[in-house]
């Protein structure tokens, strides 16, 4: 979580206006679509604390907006027997909202 949080208030001070953050993120972003699971899962704190950083700088993720409603998976957790999405590449304007 320390990690997430320091690494979001690094790119804050990046001097650039375009902006492409990608990578496995280790959380869901949207755990209704992010997950197999049938079961309910809280956003985790990290997947917050990205969500919030995401939507305060109108940074989108192009996969979700071609595919808002599919489900494709990039892990498989053997201990929980799930699947879930935690890479994800965002990209937008840096700065956009001061």
């Amino acid at each position: 979580l320390l990690f997430v949080v320091l690494f979001l208030f690094t790119v804050y001070y990046l001097d650039s206006h375009c902006l492409i953050l990608g990578g496995d993120f280790n959380c869901c972003l949207d755990p209704v679509l992010d997950r197999s699971s049938l079961t309910a899962v809280p956003l985790s704190k990290s997947g917050k604390i990205i969500k919030v950083f995401l939507e305060q700088y109108a940074l989108l993720d192009p996969w979700r907006l071609l595919n808002p409603n599919k489900r494709e998976y990039s892990f498989f957790s053997p201990v929980h027997q799930t699947y879930s999405l935690t890479i994800h590449v965002t990209s937008g304007h840096h700065n956009a909202y001061p």
